[in-house]
């Protein structure tokens, strides 16, 4: 995948204060059971009213597990589509194996019989360094994850209420604003309105950004893959 840098610059013109979520739309990602597969909070930010953030990444993929279970846990491990790996599970907890040469243009995980049938993981794929999309993992089976290679679709949402690589329910999300990137385009703007809509623009916002505020403070720079959680796993 192209090493390009992506930006989505979000505006809080609103008076509220909460979490941003940005998230990825399912078609971004074919998995061989459709039906399982779970949206994760791929980045997370608080914004009061003013604020301006500064969503960074770029498309390298990675392989990832959380564990939910207190102290929360993860694995992030960057992977290039057509790598798999073995998902394992010991008396300190979940690992992933040395990836190797697997299906062209996918990523797959092998959970083997050490894996527990009742566990608080999701394991799946991520991107820039955050988890995507996921699934439970269940012993002695495998989870295939072709990533689209077209351009892909992201949503942004005010007002999430739960932290980065969480399962989300995007119906559940308060309205979201879909966000693709024309051709040769690497940043777009999205305001947050006062009456809670939003506002869509091609590009970074013109500086100074117009602002019901009159504080403005300095943009915020969010890069998914500087957020890992100070005790988890990171490969």
């Amino acid at each position: 995948m192209s090493a390009a840098q992506y930006a989505i610059w979000f505006i809080n013109n609103s008076s509220s204060s909460g979490n941003v979520c940005v998230y990825q739309d399912p078609a971004n990602v074919t998995f061989n059971n459709s039906d399982a597969l779970q949206t994760l909070a791929w980045m997370v930010m608080g914004a009061n009213p003013g604020t301006q953030i500064q969503f960074v990444w770029s498309l390298s993929y990675d392989l990832v597990w959380f564990d939910y279970d207190s102290p929360l846990t993860q694995q992030i491990l960057a992977a290039p589509p057509g790598n798999q790996v073995t998902l394992s599970q010991n008396q300190y907890g979940y690992m992933f194996s040395k990836p190797s040469s697997g299906t062209a243009g996918a990523l797959v995980i092998k959970a083997d019989a050490t894996v527990a049938p009742v566990n608080n993981v999701i394991c799946g794929i991520g991107l820039g360094g955050a988890g995507t999309f996921g699934v439970k993992p269940q012993p002695n089976q495998t989870g295939t994850f072709t990533p689209c290679t077209g351009a892909l679709t992201y949503w942004i949402s005010f007002g999430y209420n739960g932290a980065t690589n969480d399962v989300i329910d995007p119906e559940a999300l308060n309205l979201s604003q879909q966000i693709t990137f024309p051709p040769g385009v690497y940043s777009m703007t999205a305001l947050y309105n006062l009456d809670g809509t939003w506002t869509l623009q091609s590009g970074s916002p013109i500086q100074p950004a117009s602002m019901t505020q009159t504080a403005k403070a300095s943009p915020i720079t969010y890069n998914p893959a500087e957020q890992a959680l100070p005790n988890s796993v990171q490969a």
